[in-house]
């Protein structure tokens, strides 16, 4: 800013002197041997300025911030790093059902009457489920955000994350195992697909390579912690009191009500700052 308005002073005052200096070019380059001293300090005040702000400017792009992330501007960056970490919450209550999900699947099916060999196929057929939800409702979410917009929908995709997980803690019998299943299905693929779009659209084409690859670092550290937190929780009955009343929850429940309460956190920063 500084080197642009001595230019233009120096073009209005060559105007003024008759000197022909329109870019703030030395009077060497220009042929001008006449200039009045005045006139030759301000425009050699001007391309000192000018090699200070090239230099500037050269020294800002070639510094590389953190962990490699070259983006436009610092709200850019905010807003990204706000998403992966709600997408680290979401893939660590994701992650920590991983280790009670087959035994608590298999105990409800038991009780339902079910033989192990049965009880071994519900556990099959509730993993698929999951993912077959996800491969017929995530084009649909997609085309979707591109009408309301990738926010709306990454709301949408956690609250139903923490729904249905929360169902699975509140579950009693294999059929509202299956119901939540499906619905943490359905809307988890509303979640991931509106996430990568969020990225591809606030990135240029040549950052979004990187943001992409920290998209996909978040949700598998999510995966990576998420267990071992889960296997910690799942050991023993979680018991609350409330007053004279004392109400106990199973341990194969407490990682899915942890699960939902993770989700559920991660909502007010998306509608802060996403």
């Amino acid at each position: 800013r500084l080197c642009i308005s001595l230019r233009r002073w120096a073009m209005k005052s060559s105007r003024n002197g008759a000197l022909g200096v329109a870019t703030g070019k030395t009077l060497r380059d220009c042929g001008l041997s006449n200039a009045c001293e005045s006139h030759k300090r301000e425009i050699a005040r001007c391309d000192a300025a000018a090699k200070n702000c090239d230099r500037s400017i050269e020294l800002r792009c070639n510094k590389t911030p953190p962990w490699g992330l070259v983006w436009r501007i610092h709200g850019v960056t905010k807003r990204l790093l706000v998403l992966f970490f709600c997408l680290f919450l979401v893939m660590i209550g994701f992650g920590i059902t991983l280790p009670v999900f087959a035994f608590y699947a298999e105990r409800l099916a038991r009780a339902g009457g079910a033989s192990q060999g049965e009880a071994a196929v519900h556990v099959g057929l509730l993993t698929g489920i999951y993912a077959l939800m996800q491969f017929l409702f995530a084009p649909l979410w997609g085309r979707w955000s591109d009408h309301i917009g990738r926010k709306p929908l990454v709301l949408i995709g956690i609250a139903g994350f923490a729904i249905a997980q929360a169902a699975f803690g509140l579950a009693t019998s294999l059929w509202m195992f299956y119901g939540a299943r499906i619905i943490g299905g359905v809307f988890s693929s509303a979640m991931f697909p509106a996430a990568t779009a969020y990225v591809a659209d606030v990135t240029t084409e040549d950052e979004r390579s990187r943001g992409m690859a920290w998209e996909g670092t978040a949700v598998r550290l999510g995966v990576v912690f998420g267990p071992a937190f889960g296997g910690l929780l799942a050991r023993t009955d979680l018991e609350l009191h409330m007053g004279s009343d004392r109400f106990t929850i199973p341990a194969f429940s407490v990682p899915f009500f942890a699960a939902a309460l993770l989700a559920l956190l991660t909502l007010p920063l998306i509608i802060r700052w996403l």
